[in-house]
C-alpha cells in the first residue's frame, strides 16, 4: 500500500480522449515549434495518439461516460 500511495503522486488524469491528450501534449511541450510552419499540417495528431496507447504511454479509460487518460509510473 505504501508503494501505491507514494507513487499516486507520479500519475496524471486528464479528462479528454487521447486525441485531445497528444493536442494538449504537443502545445504544452513545443513539440512542433521547431517544424517549419507549413509542414505542421501534415503532422497526424491522431496517429500521434493512437502510438501513445500502443506504446504504452498513456491508457484511455472511460468511467460513467466520461473519458480519461491516464499517464504515469
Amino acid at each position: 500500500m505504501d508503494q501505491v500511495l507514494s507513487q499516486l503522486e507520479d500519475v496524471v488524469l486528464f479528462e479528454g480522449t487521447a486525441e485531445e491528450y497528444a493536442e494538449n501534449y504537443i502545445e504544452e511541450t513545443g513539440l512542433l515549434d521547431e517544424m517549419p510552419e507549413n509542414l505542421r499540417y501534415y503532422f497526424n495528431t491522431e496517429a500521434f495518439a493512437r502510438d501513445m496507447i500502443l506504446n504504452g504511454d498513456i491508457t484511455e479509460l472511460t468511467i460513467e461516460g466520461t473519458t480519461y487518460i491516464v499517464w504515469g509510473c
